[in-house]
């Protein structure tokens, strides 16, 4: 079963920091629960980003205009990439911290990583995504089992 949820992503880098809010869909499959939204910024053109969350690990995919991978592993190394119509970037992240809850048909996810791209230090950075479910206009939201 699928929920409309409504994400909030906040991101940083150094000093650097953005919040963004979107609406997606939430779902549960064998191998982990998935988050699914569209990109709202017009760099990323026609771009859907799908979230992998494990009990052990996080991986963020996008599809569309714009193509990466990343995987997140806490105290490891992944190798990963971001594409783009003028070229692909390759990308490794150390993942220091990680923290996962689900609670009420939504959650939280949290963490933090060093950054390389191309083989050069591009800074520790952490995302945090709060999931809020979105009523489903029958007076409830739609659950999805933890």
């Amino acid at each position: 079963m699928k929920a409309k949820v409504e994400l909030t992503i906040r991101s940083r880098n150094g000093s650097e920091e953005e919040t963004r809010r979107t609406e997606g869909e939430w779902y549960v499959k064998e191998d982990g629960h998935y988050l699914r939204y569209r990109e709202a910024e017009p760099e990323m053109g026609q771009t859907v980003t799908i979230i992998r969350v494990k009990a052990d690990s996080i991986k963020i995919i996008r599809q569309g205009d714009v193509r990466s991978e990343q995987e997140f592993v806490p105290r490891e190394k992944r190798a990963g990439y971001y594409s783009l119509p003028q070229g692909r970037l390759s990308l490794e992240t150390f993942t220091r911290t990680m923290d996962v809850r689900w609670k009420d048909g939504g959650g939280s996810l949290s963490w933090s990583y060093d950054l390389t791209v191309s083989g050069s230090p591009a800074g520790r950075c952490r995302l945090d995504i709060a999931i809020r479910p979105i009523p489903d206009g029958n007076g409830g939201g739609l659950s999805v089992g933890q």
